[in-house]
């Protein structure tokens, strides 16, 4: 009876949690318990995460691990955030910060590990990965798709940012159809599966995230350049990539990017966090459709001459024809998407 009990008020913590996000204002900052974790509430279908880069150290919470800060990771995620707003005429992305110190709360891990028994770090553990998950409801119930990115630091001697999808270096190294075998098995699995996107093409090809990066001068990999690690540092995921990307189910993919340090250091950083939105926004155009800008996505309702409608995808991102009673998403040339739903 205590176990249903506890299942019936974690199922009415959630849904009350997804209703206060519908109520956020996009670009407005909000606030978990003692100010822990925050979340900028967004309008694109872009969650940038930052999980490793807090400074926080309350004397009342145990240090837990010995997990340092991902040095550059926090500040170059904002000008990454205010980069794709100004790139998108003011579009917002949702960005999640974890501000505890790494050491007492490691929010890319499950509970236990991250948090310890200390209620007041377990709840921060909650709400990160609470504002995770309704920045993602909010994403699928406006764009029937989109995309995590989960931001992280590497100081490995190849000097490279690496772009994780849950296809590890073992795989990476070898040959096509070797890589083509892990398509269900990755973070991207939605994109690649009932999306349609062609899933080489997407780890490794002209419109990878890491030869976007790479083309404009940022090592990176996998890329046209350096199409697989062999024997260099490379992470391909993280716990939160698993748990949030769509291997398991929905529709919102995952990458882990390991960025460079010295990328994020002050001497490079604007640059880098530009040409990393930049890369973020082809990557989303090139495989989801989304041309993403507020001057034309979604807000105007004038008719365009040119526009033609490109695809019609229903709520988990499944390509479909016209159908009655159902709630699609109409994506046209121009990067409009429009949400309709035709009753008899």
């Amino acid at each position: 009876m205590n176990h249903i009990k506890k299942i019936a008020i974690c199922i009415f913590l959630s849904v009350i949690s997804l209703n206060l996000f519908a109520q956020y204002i996009p670009g407005q900052s909000y606030f978990g318990a003692n100010n822990y974790i925050e979340c900028i509430a967004g309008d694109l279908p872009i969650i940038i995460v930052v999980p490793h880069e807090g400074y926080l150290t309350p004397s009342s919470l145990p240090i837990i691990g010995n997990h340092s800060r991902d040095n550059g990771t926090q500040q170059t995620s904002w000008q990454l955030f205010d980069s794709i707003v100004s790139h998108t005429n003011g579009c917002i992305p949702h960005l999640i910060i974890n501000h505890l110190h790494p050491s007492i709360l490691n929010a890319a891990r499950e509970i236990d590990t991250a948090a310890g028994t200390n209620l007041d770090t377990r709840q921060a553990w909650y709400d990160f990965h609470d504002f995770i998950v309704t920045a993602k409801y909010t994403v699928t119930n406006t764009w029937g798709a989109g995309h995590y990115f989960e931001m992280h630091g590497n100081g490995h001697a190849e000097m490279w940012t690496e772009v994780g999808l849950g296809v590890s270096k073992t795989y990476l190294n070898g040959s096509d159809s070797l890589i083509m075998t892990r398509v269900g098995n990755s973070t991207i699995k939605n994109l690649c599966t009932n999306g349609g996107a062609n899933f080489l093409d997407v780890v490794k090809g002209a419109n990878s995230l890491g030869n976007l990066l790479d083309s404009k001068g940022w090592n990176s990999v996998p890329s046209l350049t350096h199409p697989s690690p062999d024997t260099g540092g490379f992470f391909y995921a993280g716990w939160n990539t698993w748990k949030h990307g769509s291997r398991y189910s929905g529709v919102i993919d995952a990458t882990h990017i390991e960025n460079y340090y010295a990328f994020m250091q002050s001497i490079n950083r604007a640059e880098y966090a530009n040409d990393l939105s930049e890369s973020i926004l082809q990557f989303m155009q090139a495989h989801y459709g989304f041309a993403l800008d507020c001057d034309n996505v979604g807000i105007k309702e004038e008719i365009i001459e040119n526009r033609t409608l490109i695809r019609i995808v229903n709520i988990v991102g499944q390509e479909v024809d016209f159908k009655k009673n159902q709630l699609l998403f109409y994506i046209y040339s121009d990067g409009l998407v429009e949400k309709k739903i035709k009753l008899p």
